[in-house]
């Protein structure tokens, strides 16, 4: 099997990945199979958004940044927001949009 993508931070071994960090911290280890032929491992720490304020951005707040995500400390992040019915359209993105910005693409998917 190929060797597959490597996240920057990650080298090659012989037969073995390492991963260095300057200090002790929780890391979370992701195996992305998405792609089998080419496997790639992803290692990031457990606040995945370190220090940076997030928030629920879209039609339903005026797109304000009001609705901070807060670590839930079992691995998810978490909000609460009132949505009226029908669609609403948003993306997860610090204060500027810059820093961090995850937007949902043309092709969103409607969840009940």
């Amino acid at each position: 099997m190929k060797r597959g993508t490597q996240q920057p931070g990650i080298q090659a071994a012989a037969d073995n990945l390492i991963y260095t960090t300057a200090a002790e911290r929780t890391v979370v280890f992701v195996l992305d199979l998405n792609a089998p032929s080419t496997p790639g491992v992803k290692v990031f720490e457990e606040r995945f958004f370190g220090d940076v304020p997030v928030y629920i951005r879209g039609g339903m707040n005026g797109w304000s940044a009001e609705a901070e995500l807060t670590w839930q400390s079992d691995g998810s992040y978490a909000t609460q927001l009132s949505l009226n019915g029908g669609a609403t359209e948003f993306n997860v993105a610090s204060e500027d949009c810059s820093t961090v910005n995850l937007g949902a693409p043309d092709t969103a998917k409607t969840i009940p």
